[in-house]
């Protein structure tokens, strides 16, 4: 998925100057000249993350490195979601709503354990599904270190009803993933 966008960049067509218009009279936003800032341009600010907490973070997805992410790259692409205005801030290099940790628990307990991490460090938490929010869901509600709590992992088919046709997935589930998963079932999303 792109860090800054939608859709294809090869494909991509600049805005009207309408549009541009509307963006800077109702949201604020003031059109950029030039390309968008690149993904190796930002600068992110350190982690807030006290040792303390990455080791309870760490602890908490069964000590493996690779479920705790406070890389640059990990830590942009976790900030905000796929609305206008998050992704002109984006676009503009605003990366004022970065988490301080990109957490990914496999299963239930371990989000339990990212939780009572968080709270006994006092860290706001945010969860991250597929990462196209629309509707501010991804900016915490108050500034100040965050985790993002990222549930890709957390994408199983837990139930199927053939009879009254309802599915029950895990939250870290795309939809792509899950018009597969049905599809081997006879069963379609429709989405």
């Amino acid at each position: 998925m792109r860090w800054n966008g939608w859709g294809d960049p090869a494909r991509a067509t600049p805005l009207p100057g309408t549009v541009t218009g509307l963006l800077h009279d109702w949201l604020g936003v003031e059109p950029r000249e030039g390309r968008a800032a690149r993904l190796e341009e930002i600068a992110v600010p350190g982690p807030a993350l006290g040792e303390e907490a990455r080791r309870a973070l760490l602890s908490a997805v069964g000590d493996r490195a690779e479920w705790l992410r406070t890389d640059a790259e990990s830590r942009i692409r976790h900030t905000r979601g796929k609305s206008t205005p998050d992704l002109l801030r984006m676009r503009s290099g605003d990366l004022a709503d970065t988490p301080a940790a990109v957490v990914l628990p496999g299963h239930h307990e371990e989000v339990l354990a990212v939780l009572r991490a968080c709270a006994a460090h006092q860290m706001p938490v945010v969860p991250f599904g597929g990462g196209t929010s629309v509707v501010g869901g991804l900016a915490p509600a108050r500034r100040g270190p965050f985790v993002a709590l990222d549930l890709r992992r957390m994408n199983a088919l837990l139930a199927l009803d053939p009879v009254s046709r309802t599915a029950t997935f895990q939250s870290g589930l795309r939809a792509p993933e899950a018009e597969r998963i049905l599809a081997g079932h006879g069963f379609t999303l429709g989405h």
